[in-house]
C-alpha cells in the first residue's frame, strides 16, 4: 500500500515538471499573434477566419515562397484579410519564427524599400510593409498601392509594432562584419543552406 502511495506521489510531482502539450501551446500562440491586430482599422474590417499555418502547411499559403520561412525555422504564420467596398484589400500576415535571431534573418532577406521606422528595423516599398520585432516578422499589403491604402498599412503597422512588448538582440554575428560592410541595410543573415537555393 506504502509503495502504491510513493509512487502515486512520485507520478503527481513529476506532472507537474512535464510542458504543456504543443496544442496547447500552439493554441497560446494563435491566440497572441490574433490579439496583435484590431478587427477593424479606418473602415477597413476583417473578412473571414484568421488562417494559420506552420512549417509544414505553409505552402499551402505561399506556393513556392514557403521555403524561404521554412529556413528559418518559422513556428506559425497568421494571415489576416481586411476588406472595405471600394477599396484593395489589405494583408496582414504575422510569423512567430521561434527566436529573434530568425525574425531579424527573415527580415533581411529582402531589403529593398524605405525604413519605415517602426520595429527594431523595417522597409515600405510599393503597398508593402515589413519589420521584425523579437521574435515575430510583420508582413503586410495592400492589393493595390493607393495613398490611403498606403495610410492604413503603417498604421496598421504602427499599431501591431506597439502590442508587440518584447524586442530581441540581433544575431551576435553581426557584430564581427567589418565597417563598411556592416550597414544594415547591406546584411543578409541565414544559417541553414536552402536559403543560398
Amino acid at each position: 500500500m506504502k509503495k502504491a502511495a510513493w509512487a502515486g506521489t512520485v507520478l503527481w510531482l513529476l506532472a507537474g515538471l512535464v510542458p504543456a502539450s504543443a496544442g496547447d501551446t500552439m493554441d497560446s500562440t494563435k491566440e497572441t499573434l490574433a490579439a496583435l491586430l484590431p478587427p477593424e482599422i479606418q473602415g477597413w474590417k476583417a473578412a473571414g477566419q484568421d488562417r494559420f499555418f506552420d512549417s509544414e502547411t505553409i505552402f499551402d499559403y505561399l506556393d513556392g515562397g514557403g521555403e524561404v520561412y521554412r529556413s528559418y525555422n518559422m513556428k506559425l504564420l497568421l494571415s489576416r484579410r481586411y476588406e472595405r467596398e471600394g477599396a484593395p484589400a489589405i494583408i496582414a500576415d504575422l510569423f512567430d519564427m521561434g527566436s529573434a535571431a530568425d525574425a531579424f534573418g527573415v527580415f533581411s532577406h529582402d531589403l529593398d524599400g524605405e525604413p519605415a521606422g517602426m520595429g527594431q528595423d523595417s522597409n515600405y516599398k510599393a503597398g508593402l510593409l515589413s519589420y521584425w520585432k523579437g521574435r515575430f516578422f510583420v508582413s503586410l499589403y495592400a492589393e493595390e498601392e493607393t495613398e490611403e491604402a498606403r495610410r492604413v498599412v503603417l498604421d496598421l503597422g504602427r499599431q501591431a509594432a506597439a502590442a508587440l512588448k518584447e524586442e530581441g538582440p540581433r544575431p551576435a554575428l553581426l557584430g564581427l562584419v567589418p565597417e563598411p560592410f556592416a550597414s544594415e541595410q547591406r546584411l543578409h543573415y541565414f544559417h541553414t543552406h536552402p536559403i543560398l537555393i
